[in-house]
């Protein structure tokens, strides 16, 4: 069985952050706009941070069948 990829993607240079779900953005901004009311992804329950978004992405969809990787990039 294929696992579903959760990739963390953020820049500490200007403190911005994406999370990608198979190919798919979930979400992007800067550090602080990680959280349920700022873009209105409550599907995921409460979180406050752009890893604790992957964490509730996996826990949602099950952990055995989600793998998280977590990496810099810049952001443009």
């Amino acid at each position: 069985m294929k696992k579903n990829q959760i990739e963390v993607f953020y820049d500490p240079n200007c403190e911005m952050a994406k999370v990608v779900l198979n190919g798919i953005l979930v979400m992007d901004g800067n550090y602080w706009d990680f959280h349920p009311s700022c873009h209105g992804i409550k599907q995921y329950g409460d979180w406050n941070s752009y890893t604790e978004l992957a964490r509730a992405i996996s826990r949602k969809l099950g952990d055995n069948n989600c793998e998280i990787t977590k990496k810099t990039y810049e952001y443009e």
